[in-house]
């Protein structure tokens, strides 16, 4: 059976995310609520101007891919777990600093990670041309648009 990975992160509105982000927190440490990611998902649509990142792949996870890349500091570098997460407008800056001194740091340390989310990539997913850049490049984008914008930012990882 074929399904496919998809991974957002996108600005949301505080007002509205603020309720739900404990209960996605730990849905997503409890391995994930559908509808609970779906609403996440919904709250990415209004913010007017801010295009969430959104990668998708054939039988694999671009999250997983990024985490695995990261290794041992993934969870000092990615918030929340595999790839869902929802910060608060006060916390979107240490996330934004953290993603870009990998995603615009060491070039060899660059290579390495886009290297490592390649290889995962195509060890587990079947996803020809697929860019394990724009794992650094795309959610790094959303978050500095939400940080601009004093706005929360949320990541959302689902199987289909």
């Amino acid at each position: 059976m074929s399904w496919t990975g998809v991974w957002a992160v996108g600005a949301v509105p505080w007002a509205e995310a603020e309720g739900i982000a404990e209960a996605f927190s730990q849905a997503a440490a409890a391995g994930g609520d559908d509808a609970l990611s779906h609403r996440v998902l919904d709250l990415m649509a209004p913010v007017a101007g801010a295009e969430p990142f959104v990668a998708t792949a054939r039988k694999a996870d671009p999250a997983a891919a990024l985490l695995h890349a990261l290794g041992a500091d993934g969870p000092n570098v990615l918030p929340g777990v595999g790839g869902n997460f929802i910060l608060s407008p006060d916390e979107v800056g240490g996330a934004v600093t953290a993603l870009a001194a990998v995603a615009e740091g060491d070039d060899e340390e660059v290579r390495r990670v886009r290297a490592e989310a390649a290889a995962w990539m195509d060890e587990a997913g079947d996803e020809p041309g697929f860019r394990p850049g724009d794992l650094l490049t795309g959610p790094l984008a959303a978050m500095r648009t939400a940080l601009g914008r004093k706005s929360a930012v949320a990541g959302v990882s689902q199987r289909y």
